[in-house]
């Protein structure tokens, strides 16, 4: 007979741990079985202990585990957490309650979000405000002071022993940013609702695609002069002062030694370009038989480099304002520290037997850095635009 032992035992003279399944005769058996220290192992306990084990390894897959609002292991986390929240909406919270008709609920999605922004171009280069509940808006710092290579007040000098010594300040300014909506509609049907697995993927691709490139977009293109996003591309509002002007037509060397002499050297690390693709493509085009570029070291479209710097295809940049050169460190993206949620509605797409989550996120953001003109004369700015369209 086959038992499962419950604790430690022997059998002659042979230790057998707990947990053990062993083979023994049948008197043995039954002497182990009434003093309770074993239970017969019979296929049907052996079958559902299988199971158990498989479920126990998908549970693990499947659980998110939070700290400090990070994302620590998201194995079909999202697919998980959305089935759960269906299976909340239409049994009024609870399970074994009536249906409430698919009311709208909320739960918390900052896992999500972080998933969703990964995907981002510009969005995670930027610095973060994070804004308490309430609060709709915030004071944006920035920043006119560069003593050491500013050609103007303030300066620094350098007096005799003993002479007055000339004071020099550092110059701030501020603007405030107001939080606007940014609205996603994730249609699914019914059968990726009951994938977890597949739910899981194609969420986090159409988030990464919907959320960061929204982000993205209105970074670059943002109409607002002092709420929402300023648009460090936009012509005529306020970007103009956080930024220098450039030609850029055919592309030539020339042109792209200005764009990259325009930002500020302090920057100049960590900048990289951003164009559509359009822009890129005619670069390639240009460049690659125009000039010497042995080696790729001026255009290498396999690494997607120019001057030995990363380029950024961003779809959503338009083709009046498709160029843009710089460091994204130097604008700051405000938003709250919990974005206001994720809701669903199992009627609105009813007909086409589609469940829709809306997700509604707010932000606003700005350039920091103001423009200036260095000691040779040139302009310097955290980013470069092409002067045709931007300026």
């Amino acid at each position: 007979m086959k038992l499962k032992f419950l604790k430690d035992a022997k059998i002659n003279e042979t230790d057998i741990p707990e947990g053990s399944i062993v083979d023994t005769d049948d008197v043995s058996a039954k002497a182990f079985i009434e003093s309770k220290e074993a239970i017969e192992y019979t296929e049907d306990i052996e079958s559902k202990e299988k199971s158990l084990a498989v479920k126990e390894i998908v549970e693990k897959q499947i659980n998110v585990i939070v700290k400090d609002n990070k994302e620590v292991n998201m194995d079909y986390a999202i697919g998980k957490m959305l089935m759960d929240v269906r299976e909340k909406s239409v049994t009024g919270m609870s399970i074994g309650t009536a249906a409430d008709g698919g009311a709208l609920i909320s739960t918390a999605i900052a896992q999500l979000m972080e998933v969703a922004m990964e995907g981002s171009k510009i969005y995670g280069k930027c610095r973060k405000i994070k804004l308490p509940g309430g609060y709709n808006s915030c004071k944006i710092v920035t920043d006119a002071s560069e003593p050491i290579i500013r050609a103007t007040a303030p300066v620094i000098t350098s007096p005799a022993e003993g002479a007055d010594k000339t004071a020099t300040k550092l110059a701030f300014g501020n603007y405030t940013a107001t939080l606007v909506k940014s609205v996603i509609y994730i249609p699914l049907t019914d059968e990726l609702m009951n994938d977890a697995v597949g739910l899981d993927g194609y969420v986090r691709s159409y988030m990464v695609g919907k959320a960061a490139a929204d982000v993205d977009v209105q970074i670059l293109n943002g109409a607002a002069a002092t709420s929402g996003f300023i648009g460090i591309t936009t012509a005529g509002i306020g970007a103009s002062a956080y930024r220098v002007a450039e030609g850029w037509t055919t592309p030539t060397i020339a042109e792209v030694a200005n764009f990259m002499r325009g930002v500020n050297p302090a920057f100049a690390d960590k900048a990289e370009w951003y164009m559509n693709p359009t822009q890129w493509f005619s670069t390639v085009d240009k460049l690659v038989v125009s000039v010497a570029n042995t080696n790729g070291m001026i255009v290498n479209p396999a690494a997607q480099t120019l001057m030995g710097k990363k380029v950024n295809i961003m779809a959503g940049m338009t083709s009046g304002a498709g160029v843009l050169y710089g460091d994204f460190s130097q604008y700051t993206v405000v938003e709250p520290q919990i974005q206001q949620g994720l809701k669903i509605s199992e009627h609105i797409r009813f007909y086409n037997d589609e469940t829709v989550f809306r997700l509604v996120n707010r932000y606003a953001g700005g350039p920091t850095f103001l423009a200036r003109t260095l000691a040779d004369g040139s302009g310097s700015a955290a980013f470069v635009v092409d002067s045709g369209t931007s300026s």
